[in-house]
């Protein structure tokens, strides 16, 4: 059921990104009413747990982040506005009830590293790295609807990648 709910925004997403790199503010914020339901369906209360340990993932991510480019530019870098875009933020916001916090660190290390490589190809151009990451969920879904292998669904990214 999850995948029926989350392909519009998740594609509109990726098609935004991909085509304008920028996406629209409600895609996401529809985004995360379906992650709270499908995280609420699959954790229970252990969903509010989850949330706070992934938001505490990307507080530290972004504040290492931050440092080592403001230490590398030697004056205070706002990444926000330089590396990563508002978008992608409110994006990976949106994602954040989805995940068991390991999944949470898996997705976003596996999306990551396809991302870079996709920087490979387009050479220095801007990355759609929610339009990546928003197509990489497409694709885990598609498989786990498609195949009827439940840990897909449930979005359970450890048993993928181990």
């Amino acid at each position: 059921m999850t995948f029926l709910f989350s392909i519009l925004p998740l594609f509109s997403i990726a098609y935004q990104d991909f085509k304008q790199r920028a996406i629209s503010w409600y895609w996401p914020v529809l985004l995360f009413v379906v992650s709270a339901f499908s995280g609420w369906n699959l954790y229970g209360t252990e969903m509010f747990k989850n949330i706070a340990f992934n938001l505490a993932f990307l507080v530290i991510l972004f504040s290492t982040v931050t440092i080592y480019f403001s230490i590398k530019a030697k004056k205070l870098t706002n990444i926000f506005d330089v590396f990563i875009g508002w978008g992608d933020v409110v994006f990976l916001l949106a994602l954040v009830p989805f995940f068991h916090p390991l999944d949470f660190v898996l997705f976003y290390t596996f999306g990551t590293i396809l991302s870079l490589m996709v920087a490979l190809v387009l050479k220095g151009k801007e990355i759609p790295y929610a339009g990546i990451l928003s197509a990489l969920m497409i694709f885990t879904f598609a498989i786990g609807f498609f195949t009827d292998k439940a840990w897909l669904i449930n979005l359970q990214f450890k048993s993928l990648l181990f």
